[in-house]
């Protein structure tokens, strides 16, 4: 089941060796999920990933990997449903956001200093390519460290991701009304510039 992710974070360190950055461990990859009941009650719960790779190339080609089968709700039997029947994952591993930045940009960057983006993305799940805008703030920490943020969450339909089947099947399960397709999606972490 890790063969794929594997595959993946082999092509993240082969990029490495000619990487500008690579994303450091701890990134943090949240996403909103609410659900409706049949008494009209709204409950909004956080969910995150806790596997996300990622590198910076020295042209500025960036990739983020994340493993689908590290969903963590905080409720394990919550967790297998989401891999079993929204995400799939014994037959889609992995997802992936790629994007070109303007790096000459970046690594003008002095300690302190901020730039705010508005980046174009592409995100590649479940064998369909999806193009996204994504409000994000850099932040240069020290000579060799950037935060990256998201601004304003990026957000995510599961009908355009070809998950409705999972997420009705959730709703049947737990007698809910309805679960809101759109599903709001953040991200925060920290690249290191790799040594010369």
């Amino acid at each position: 089941m890790k063969l794929m992710y594997g595959l993946a974070l082999s092509g993240l360190i082969a990029m490495n060796a000619q990487a500008g950055w690579s994303l450091n461990e701890g990134a943090d990859l949240t996403f909103l999920s609410t659900k409706i009941f049949t008494d009209e009650r709204t409950v909004t719960e956080q969910s995150r990933f806790s596997m996300v790779s990622g590198a910076v190339s020295d042209a500025g080609k960036l990739e983020l990997i994340i493993d689908l089968s590290s969903v963590s709700t905080g409720i394990g039997i919550r967790d297998q449903r989401l891999r079993d029947w929204v995400f799939e994952d014994q037959r889609y591993q992995t997802a992936a956001i790629s994007a070109q930045i303007d790096i000459a940009r970046v690594n003008a960057l002095q300690a302190g200093q901020s730039l705010r983006l508005q980046q174009s993305l592409n995100l590649s799940v479940r064998g369909h390519s999806l193009p996204l805008n994504a409000d994000i703030l850099l932040q240069r920490m020290s000579d060799g460290e950037i935060q990256v943020v998201t601004l304003s969450p990026l957000v995510l339909d599961t009908a355009s991701m070809t998950m409705s089947h999972g997420v009705e099947q959730l709703v049947e399960v737990m007698g809910l009304a309805v679960i809101v397709t759109q599903v709001p999606v953040m991200f925060s972490g920290t690249f290191s510039q790799n040594p010369a």
